[in-house]
């Protein structure tokens, strides 16, 4: 079975410019999002709308989809983004599908692999304290994605990481948070 990561990386921040390709302990930050993902089995797309991103993501092994203006405006979700991909590349309705967001530099191959694993409706990564929304990943299988079933329902499994693996990156604060937390992790697998 084939398993398909797509990485909505739109351009045009404006909280954190340029975030999606900003370098992070050392390189791209998206690489760490493609990295992880071709670790765990998934061939990778790159959904964007930006030609720097595109250039990063190639360098770093991923395919890469150039949006439609009208996929790139404000307020389209990665789920829509994730929808259009899959309808232009004809995939199979049982094949597994995961977003992983561009920022999630704390994530790992396992956490894919675990969530692909699972059956039902969308799994979601969660922090522990309390279930919230990490910012970094869920996974479901093509036909949720086409049919835009609801990303939280009776059918959705959470996949709960440790809070030190837990940093959605929104602002600048957020930015320096993950660092440490990415610094403190690699000191500890050392």
């Amino acid at each position: 079975m084939m398993k398909l990561c797509i990485i909505p990386a739109r351009g045009g921040s404006t909280r954190i410019p340029g975030k999606n390709i900003r370098d992070f302990c050392g390189r791209p930050i998206i690489s760490y999002s493609i990295e992880t993902a071709r670790k765990a089995g998934f061939d990778v797309i790159v959904s964007t709308d930006d030609n720097g991103i595109a250039a990063v993501a190639h360098e770093w092994g991923a395919a890469t989809d150039l949006r439609s203006a009208e996929m790139s405006r404000d307020g389209v979700g990665t789920q829509e983004v994730a929808a259009y991909v899959l309808r232009k590349l004809n995939f199979d309705r049982k094949e597994i599908v995961a977003v992983v967001y561009p920022c999630a530099p704390l994530l790992l191959a396992e956490d894919l692999t675990l969530a692909s694993k699972r059956s039902g409706g969308f799994v979601v990564a969660v922090g522990a304290h309390p279930l919230r929304d990490a910012g970094c990943m869920y996974v479901g299988d093509c036909g949720a994605f086409l049919d835009g079933d609801p990303l939280y329902d009776q059918y959705t499994v959470l996949h709960v990481l440790p809070e030190e693996r837990v940093c959605d990156i929104n602002t600048e604060e957020d930015w320096q948070e993950a660092v440490f937390l990415y610094k403190r992790l690699a000191r500890a697998d050392q």
